[in-house]
């Protein structure tokens, strides 16, 4: 019997397009993985904090903040996980190391089920993408 690849992963979603946030969920869900879906920066915090996630999936640029905000409040709560940014833009200004390595591995919109894929695969098996609580 082979897993699939995303079997017991929980990966949250957070952009603020609703319709491609569910678009992206219904993709990881058929992948295996389990998915939970926020619209706003704010509601992406809690869900954060009332249950763990193995993966951040998140627009990098949004109207209450984006996915660098929640870089740092990962790492503000000492949380565990790791982090899939997108965006269909690109601006490097003000960003420490951290953040750039992982705005150069940002998923560009719009890409495929398979980009996708590959990118959440890849960023499972690279430490460079995760936060750990090191407390």
């Amino acid at each position: 019997m082979t897993s699939e690849p995303g079997e017991s992963k929980t990966v949250l979603i957070v952009d603020d397009e609703e319709l491609l946030a569910r678009l992206f969920a219904t993709q990881l869900d058929k992948l295996g993985y389990q998915t939970r879906v926020s619209t706003t920066v704010a509601d992406a915090k809690q869900e954060l904090l009332d249950a763990p996630v193995d993966l951040l999936l998140s627009d990098i640029k949004m109207p209450d903040g984006g996915g660098l905000a929640l870089v740092s409040f990962i790492r503000e709560h000492k949380l565990t996980c790791h982090i899939q940014l997108m965006s269909g833009y690109s601006d490097e200004a003000g960003w420490d190391s951290t953040e750039k390595q992982l705005i150069e591995a940002r998923l560009t919109k719009p890409f495929t089920g398979d980009e996708l894929q590959e990118a959440l695969e890849s960023c499972f098996s690279c430490s460079v993408n995760a936060v750990k609580n090191d407390a």
